[in-house]
């Protein structure tokens, strides 16, 4: 072997780091004071550097002193290669516990935020005795202490209340990802210079190269880190515009108040357990249980108790036994409603909410709370009623118009994006969907809506980002597996796409859809005899979809097959 030569262990070579996760939640535990700050969209950027800096004052978790490394050999190497790199300007090195390591000196003053991303492969499948299927998390109490000084309860009570280290909930991370990048294109940021990615967690004491271009070395840290689940924000740009501000701001960017997607909760000294329910959200426990008497909530704070005690997101104690299933507990909400302003609550079977006998007064106040829904519903209809005769240019020309007006905008976007796409015209459609999904209007319709302007463009690996961001916002979707498993056919990438028709079946194993174009993607690897098990499945399961037949009578008949 020459002196030049070097032998590394562990190359990692793989391209895992791109804007295509699922992530459901994020968490930050930070000062309450700095808590307060992001809840008004003043988020502060710190640096690898820093984060350097604070392991070697001692506090390993809150500091990382492997950040931006790439390399490491074992000390006392003294072959050519390491001791050429020794003397590169750009690099710099250091000696820890039997290692010689090696970073670029630019990458450790990159602004970066860091924050926990709970994502959809955390959860664990439980079933219950009763036979259902319970999707359930944990994170450590480990993860909470390593951020903070405070060992004991008793220690944080006593501590400057701005001072506390307290848990904000990021609730929708694709919203909170879309605002910091929007902010940073008014920088000239560019696109590419902004890396949103999960950090991979990795043995790092050991000789090894990250194959990875710089910075994303950065998203590489040791294993002992693995509880932090760590999304990591990195801004690589040499902007002017971008570095004058960041100068200006104390590295802080104001993108406007993030209070309609962001919580704060207390600092957590035991684990916190997490459960995902239905597609439409979590339960998780708090940092410490919060109590109200049911009697003391005024007509609209008793409705949404309603919908909370039907959505299993609160508990309430203290009724007669065997009030254990929600028409039980709903009893008591009842007799609070007709005891104190005389209405009657009925749910059904379908946990439909009618309130009847209410008082003039009651339907007036309630009238003024949802009059914007009602404008909002004659606004629908009207598009609708066009767009069903035709009149796709009148209909246009109605949305166009009904932006002006802040009660119907986020529908008057999301109509005209449907116009657009009725067009052809599918950028202008794009933009239209989601200026509806950021002003908070069907959500998943206008991301779906996204989706489909990039397929039907053929941006797949784009249609692909935003059908993960659907499942961001609304939890494991058969159907949504699939449109992923389908683009990944139009890339070619039938291994792929099976692993995503895989997901679709095991969310929902009567449904046709994942099953036949399960088979389109084994028929195309040549496994023929797994594909037709798959094709006559979908038939089984649809027997009445003539497409299906007609597709799988071609393919034994003339050996082509197409997704559908």
């Amino acid at each position: 072997m020459s002196e030049e030569s070097i032998i590394l262990d562990n190359v990692i070579p793989k391209p895992v780091f791109a804007f295509n996760f699922s992530t459901l939640m994020l968490f930050r535990c930070i000062q309450r004071n700095r808590a307060e700050q992001l809840l008004r969209g003043e988020i502060y950027f710190g640096s690898p550097q820093q984060w350097i800096d604070i392991e070697k004052r001692g506090k390993k978790g809150q500091g990382d002193l492997l950040e931006g490394v790439f390399l490491s050999t074992q000390l006392g190497d003294n072959s050519g290669f390491i001791k050429k790199l020794k003397t590169n300007p750009s690099l710099e090195y250091f000696d820890h516990s039997g290692f010689t390591f090696f970073r670029r000196k630019p990458v450790v003053g990159l602004r970066c935020l860091c924050l926990y991303g709970l994502r959809d492969n955390s959860f664990q499948k439980e079933v219950s005795s009763d036979g259902r299927a319970h999707y359930k998390t944990r994170i450590t109490q480990k993860y909470f202490s390593s951020f903070t000084d405070y060992k004991t309860r008793e220690e944080y009570e006593k501590a400057d209340p701005q001072q506390q280290p307290v848990v904000v909930f990021i609730n929708n991370p694709h919203v909170f990802f879309t605002r910091i990048r929007e902010f940073l294109f008014s920088l000239d940021v560019k696109e590419e210079e902004i890396i949103i990615s999960p950090v991979e967690y990795l043995n790092r004491y050991t000789r090894m190269v990250a194959a990875v271009p710089p910075p994303k070395e950065l998203l590489l840290k040791d294993k002992t880190f693995e509880e932090q689940s760590e999304v990591r924000i990195i801004i690589n740009s040499t902007s002017t515009k971008y570095l004058k501000y960041m100068r200006d701001y104390n590295n802080t960017l104001a993108v406007g108040s993030l209070e309609d997607i962001t919580e704060i909760y207390n600092y957590y000294f035991d684990d916190m357990s997490i459960e995902r329910y239905g597609s439409k959200g979590m339960m998780f426990s708090l940092p410490e249980s919060r109590t109200f008497e049911t009697r003391d909530l005024d007509f609209f704070e008793l409705e949404e108790l309603v919908l909370n005690i039907l959505g299993g997101t609160v508990e309430l104690t203290g009724l007669p036994e065997n009030s254990d299933t929600w028409d039980k507990k709903l009893k008591h909400i009842a007799d609070l409603f007709y005891s104190k302003y005389g209405v009657i609550l009925h749910v059904d079977e379908n946990k439909n909410i009618f309130l009847s006998n209410m008082s003039q007064e009651l339907l007036n106040q309630s009238h003024e709370r949802y009059k914007h829904l009602e404008k909002q519903g004659q606004f629908e209809k009207q598009i609708e009623r066009l767009l069903t005769e035709g009149k796709i240019n009148e209909a246009c020309e109605d949305c166009l118009k009904a932006l002006k007006d802040e009660q119907v905008s986020g529908a008057a976007s999301y109509y005209l994006g449907k116009v657009y796409s009725l067009r052809g015209q599918y950028q202008e459609a794009r933009d239209a969907f989601h200026k509806s999904f950021l002003r908070d209007y069907k959500r998943i319709e206008s991301l779906d809506g996204v989706a489909s302007t990039y397929f039907r463009c053929g941006e797949y690996e784009k249609a692909i980002d935003t059908y993960n961001a659907i499942q961001d916002e609304k939890g494991y979707d058969c159907r949504i597996w699939c449109n992923i498993g389908i683009c990944y056919i139009r890339l070619k990438e039938h291994e792929k796409a099976i692993e995503y028709f895989d997901k679709g079946i095991a969310v929902d194993a009567k449904d046709a859809f994942p099953y036949y174009n399960k088979g389109v993607s084994l028929y195309m690897l040549k496994q023929y005899s797994q594909a037709k098990e798959n094709m006559e499945k979908a038939i089984e399961l649809d027997p009445q979809n003539e497409i299906y037949k007609q597709e799988y009578e071609k393919s034994m008949r003339y050996g082509f097959l197409r997704s559908v």
